[in-house]
């Protein structure tokens, strides 16, 4: 299946809009999170978006940590082109606020569709290998993502999964990533002692 994967991956063509919000307004929240709230946005002219507000005021090691976790996530997003993994947008910030665009993926977490409907193995199939697929593609990128969970894989009206939360990836040199991130019970066993690239295909077996 892998091998079907990586040809099938050869033979795409992505195409990606970015976007530049010159003014935006926010809505409705969508959800909290450990480094914030996400809210969803709309711009001068009309376009949907997700936006990410992180408060710039908390100067104590958590709020520190947080930020250089998303300025991290930023760094790796802003390099991503794929129908797989969500799309980074840009950012903003006020006197106390980060706000970070993104997709909006409209069905939420694959956690939250397990949750809510009884999902069959013809739907679930084609999630997996569009998975394997925003995978295989981080791995050509030598990215792990580190943290690939149901609440970390998103699904739009059309069926389209996109993997996101970008915190712990990392850009791996030479095969070495020494740490072990991640969230325990979704992580390979061999993600608990040193990690490689190929590790996030583990994870979304």
């Amino acid at each position: 299946m892998l091998k079907h994967i990586y040809e099938e991956e050869g033979q795409r063509r992505e195409q990606v809009i970015r976007r530049v919000f010159t003014s935006w307004e926010k809505g409705e929240l969508l959800g909290r999170g450990s480094f914030g709230s996400v809210y969803k946005g709309i711009s001068h002219d009309g376009h949907f978006f997700a936006v990410k507000e992180v408060s710039l005021l908390d100067q104590g090691t958590r709020g520190k940590q947080s930020i250089y976790q998303l300025e991290q996530e930023i760094a790796l997003l802003s390099r991503f082109e794929h129908e797989n993994i969500v799309q980074y947008y840009g950012t903003d910030k006020d006197e106390s606020k980060l706000y970070i665009f993104l997709e909006l993926v409209t069905q939420g977490s694959l956690q939250k569709l397990y949750q809510t409907y009884n999902l069959q193995d013809s739907q679930v199939s084609p999630y997996t290998r569009q998975i394997l697929h925003g995978l295989k593609y981080l791995h050509d990128q030598k990215v792990v993502h580190r943290d690939i969970k149901c609440a970390n894989l998103l699904v739009d009206a059309n069926g389209s999964v996109k993997l996101a939360d970008f915190g712990l990836a990392k850009a791996t040199k030479l095969n070495d990533v020494k740490s072990c991130k991640g969230t325990a019970f979704w992580m390979a066993p061999e993600g608990t002692y040193a990690l490689e690239p190929g590790i996030g295909m583990v994870r979304g077996g």
